[in-house]
């Protein structure tokens, strides 16, 4: 009857009820496994792999999208790299470019420096000096071989020699390797042989300078430069007969140095760091730098020392002449304040500021065809003078102007700007000038003891800052004159 009640009551695959019998927890174990699988598969298929179950199209799908992808990806990939290295290129060339102008700009400023110089040398120093030598007029005995005329001369063409032997072997080398090589080859130890025989050339040019500049002031002042120029008006044709033309020869190796460094700066902005002359260029271009440092402080002496030669031919009447202690410290077009009428700006007169004169001209016309010249017109001694700012007085009178004597007139209804809106810069100076009266007598006129006389000069300036700069200037070559 148990077998019986056994085959009436089957065990359930679901039942989760424990039994005694190991078969029927076997059964149910593997049930529960089979059923844990089958609803794991389904939710697999339903959100991840369902095109794979049986159905190619969403394989081969997958497979399009992927391969679009990486085409995609080769095709941005290669533009990137593409245009990247053409960015290279051009930046390469661009510099190569640049360079080369820099090197062509280099050798044709030295070719003209060069010619410049040999024209100098040749034609006007060595040509001079052996008309001088050879001449037996009573007036170059007198003036001339009498001085230190004829050795400022030898030692001015031996410098000229030896600097057109340093840059004419700087030209010869950088040309020759630039020809065969290009911009892109070494280019730094040229400038560095240059760089080595430079600085001692220049240094003796510049310790005779004021030698040259007083012996041309010696040579310009006599009737010997006039003939000699007319003897030899075929050979120093290109010098144009012109004492500014002498100027700017004596005043081109004093700037040379400049050029160099220039051009070593833009080298080096045009160079790759990795090439192998960078950094050989680098470092010569800051010896180049710092020897200009070194070198402005006697650039600046001797251009003020050339600027007295200058004026002493350019302004008629000048009484400055070149000496060894005589420099040009400033020079400018400035208004010469008449006390009786200070508002009145028609008084224009240039003043060249000396270390030890002011000296002030004016521009004049003798005749309408001919050209405007700068004639002298006073000097004012520093070590006899004082510099003090502009009196409010002066102010005020320059401010409220001159009122006329006489109102005739239709009155102008045109707008003005007051003239008390305006700043007043400016300065004055007191002077005592010297004065030898003479006494009138029976026998004539006879001079009597000096009699000092105050003198007031009032100048207006354009602005404040020439203003501070040339009150500043004066005070101080006051002080060194006393």
């Amino acid at each position: 009857m148990e077998f019986h009640k056994q085959e009436e009551d089957p065990i359930s695959l679901y039942s989760h009820e424990p039994s005694n019998s190991s078969t029927t927890t076997t059964t149910t174990s593997r049930a529960s496994s089979i059923i844990t699988v089958s609803r794991s598969s389904e939710m697999s298929d339903s959100y991840h792999m369902s095109f794979t179950a049986g159905d190619h199209h969403y394989l081969h799908k997958l497979i399009d999208d992927l391969t679009i992808i990486d085409d995609l990806y080769s095709t941005f990939e290669s533009e990137s790299e593409s245009s990247s290295y053409e960015k290279q290129v051009l930046d390469a060339s661009r510099h190569v470019v640049h360079k080369q102008q820099t090197l062509d700009r280099m050798i044709q400023s030295e070719t003209t420096y060069i010619n410049r110089l040999s024209i100098f040398q040749d034609t006007f120093v060595r040509a001079l000096k052996i008309w001088l030598n050879n001449t037996e007029k009573k007036e170059a005995t007198r003036k001339i071989k009498g001085t230190s005329l004829i050795e400022a001369m030898d030692s001015l063409e031996r410098n000229l020699g030896n600097l057109l032997d340093t840059h004419s072997n700087f030209l010869k080398q950088i040309k020759e390797r630039y020809s065969i090589w290009g911009p892109t080859q070494l280019v730094s130890d040229i400038f560095s042989e240059l760089f080595a025989k430079l600085p001692a050339a220049h240094t003796s040019f510049v310790e005779h300078y004021v030698d040259y500049l007083i012996a041309f002031d010696t040579l310009f002042r006599t009737s010997l430069f006039s003939k000699f120029m007319q003897i030899n008006k075929n050979d120093v044709a290109q010098l144009q007969k012109n004492i500014e033309e002498i100027v700017h020869y004596l005043e081109m190796p004093l700037s040379r140095s400049l050029v160099y460094e220039k051009a070593l700066q833009q080298l080096k902005h045009h160079s790759d760091p990795k090439h192998p002359d960078y950094t050989s260029i680098a470092k010569i271009a800051e010896k180049f730098k710092g020897f200009e440092a070194e070198w402005e402080e006697r650039r600046t002496d001797c251009l003020s020392r050339l600027a007295v030669l200058q004026t002493c031919f350019t302004i008629q009447g000048c009484p400055i002449t070149v000496t060894r202690r005589k420099r040009l410290l400033l020079s400018n077009a400035f208004i010469h304040v008449d006390v009786d009428d200070p508002s009145s700006t028609t008084d224009i007169r240039i003043y060249y500021l000396y270390n030890d004169q002011l000296i002030h001209c004016k521009k004049q016309k003798e005749k309408k065809d001919q050209p405007t010249t700068t004639v002298y017109k006073g000097t004012i001694i520093l070590k006899d003078s004082d510099v003090q700012p502009l009196q409010s007085t002066i102010i005020e009178k320059i401010k409220k102007g001159k009122k006329p004597l006489f109102k005739i007139g239709k009155r102008s209804n045109d707008p003005t700007v007051p003239v008390a809106d305006c700043e007043i810069f400016g300065f004055e100076i007191v002077t005592r000038e010297y004065i030898k009266p003479l006494e009138q007598t029976y026998f004539g006129s006879l001079p009597v003891d000096v009699i000092p006389v105050l003198r007031r000069y009032v100048i207006r300036v354009h602005s404040l800052e020439e203003q501070n700069l040339w009150y500043e200037t004066i005070r101080k070559a006051i002080s060194l004159s006393k």
